[in-house]
């Protein structure tokens, strides 16, 4: 039934082809215990959308890639309208699509219309390239791309019209030459990690910049901010700091700038 989840088998694939629309029910996820080779072209897309009539942000729920599939991939792929969810879903399936304890590449696919996130990597070091997300700006759940933890390395992609453009939390993620426009609250926002960007740009957000909260460096080791044309910024809500025993170097042209008067950048280890 078009309301039930449907389940991949750990050793099973599931092939779309290229040009395939798939229609989830309401409530529906897709589980994907094997593998997922969602490969459309640049000329035939892959589409998950609803089969409510009108569609509606959140009337289906996602599409999860767990810690059992081996080598799935999405490449010209369209989710839009799910990421639905209750109050007792767990926080890492309040979203479009999701990579739990696993890594897969995801390139040049749209994540748009979500109830809540676009995609989260947990614990993931997943590559994410030439892809858009514009997943709403209706509540801070409106998240383009939420990080929890793992390496996973983000370039190419364009973030608009989100609330958060992006967040990490505990990750080393590395984000190059991202867009990031029109997102209502920060472009990019980094807390407690040792996540490295270099070469993103973006105008028109609500904090037109790169958020650093808490600890911004990597244990008893050297992490390095590139220069980008947004600035990195300091607040007040969570000072940044630099751990003891670990060293944070700022390249030419790196810029930091303070979100307010009590905003802090606290230095325990070194500053180069």
């Amino acid at each position: 039934r078009p309301s039930e989840n449907f389940t991949v088998p750990t050793g099973k694939t599931l092939t779309i082809e290229p040009g395939v629309t798939v229609k989830m029910g309401d409530s529906a996820n897709l589980i994907v215990d094997g593998a997922l080779k969602s490969d459309g072209t640049a000329e035939n897309n892959i589409l998950f959308t609803s089969l409510s009539s009108p569609p509606f942000a959140g009337s289906w729920r996602n599409v999860r890639i767990t810690s059992t599939s081996q080598n799935s991939s999405v490449n010209y792929t369209r989710f839009k309208y799910g990421g639905g969810f209750t109050s007792n879903i767990p926080t890492e399936r309040r979203v479009l699509f999701s990579v739990i304890d696993n890594s897969i590449t995801i390139s040049n696919s749209i994540f748009e219309n979500s109830f809540s996130a676009g995609v989260r990597l947990i614990t993931s070091n997943s590559a994410i390239q030439n892809s858009t997300f514009s997943v709403g700006t209706s509540t801070a759940d409106n998240v383009g791309l939420y990080i929890l933890g793992g390496s996973p390395t983000v370039s190419g992609n364009t973030f608009s019209e989100n609330y958060f453009g992006a967040k990490m939390d505990g990750a080393a993620a590395s984000y190059a030459n991202n867009i990031l426009n029109n997102n209502i609250s920060y472009a990019l926002y980094s807390s407690n990690g040792s996540s490295t960007f270099s070469g993103n740009s973006g105008a028109g957000n609500g904090k037109n910049g790169i958020a650093l909260l808490g600890t911004i460096s990597a244990a008893g080791g050297t992490t390095t901010l590139a220069s980008n044309a947004l600035p990195y910024i300091t607040t007040s809500s969570l000072y940044a700091e630099i751990a003891a025993g670990s060293v944070l170097v700022l390249e030419a042209g790196a810029r930091f700038v303070s979100e307010d008067n009590l905003s802090r950048l606290t230095v325990s280890g070194a500053l180069k």
